[in-house]
């Protein structure tokens, strides 16, 4: 489970614009500072200038969007806002490639996600955000 949790996370801390990277003894990823989140993390980024760009959380320890509203609730916020984005996409395209139903396996996840999150379960709408994510993600060309 804990495993899950960490995988969970880092794709998460991915999709929120960061990134995992191998420089440290422990699995790290660089979270970009929250005025600059909505550019993510510029293409080349080293350990000398990682400090301007974002800040580094150990995964296993520092990374709390599975115990921590103040985590989750932007993913969240953002699942919401692509998920709705690529409705209204599906909505407008002509050769309908991304068809209702499946539209409804992301939308299902973060409906549930806000709902697990107005109950206090972070850990649930984590997991709900990861299912998510996974479709938004096996979905994005279309």
């Amino acid at each position: 489970m804990k495993k899950e949790i960490a995988e969970g996370n880092v794709l998460i801390a991915e999709f929120m614009g960061g990134k995992e990277v191998d420089w440290f003894a422990e699995r790290v990823v660089l979270i970009p500072h929250e005025h600059q989140a909505h550019l993510g993390l510029p293409q080349i980024i080293s350990m000398q200038n990682y400090h301007t760009w974002a800040k580094s959380y150990i995964v296993d320890m520092e990374v709390k969007y599975h115990s921590d509203w103040n985590w989750i609730m932007p993913v969240y916020l953002k699942a919401k806002e692509e998920i709705k984005s690529r409705r209204m996409r599906g909505r407008n395209n002509s050769t309908g490639n991304i068809g209702n139903v499946i539209i409804h396996t992301g939308s299902n996840a973060v409906k549930d996600a806000g709902e697990l999150i107005l109950e206090g379960k972070c850990l649930e709408a984590q997991q709900k955000l990861v299912e998510a994510i996974k479709w938004y993600n096996r979905t994005k060309d279309k």
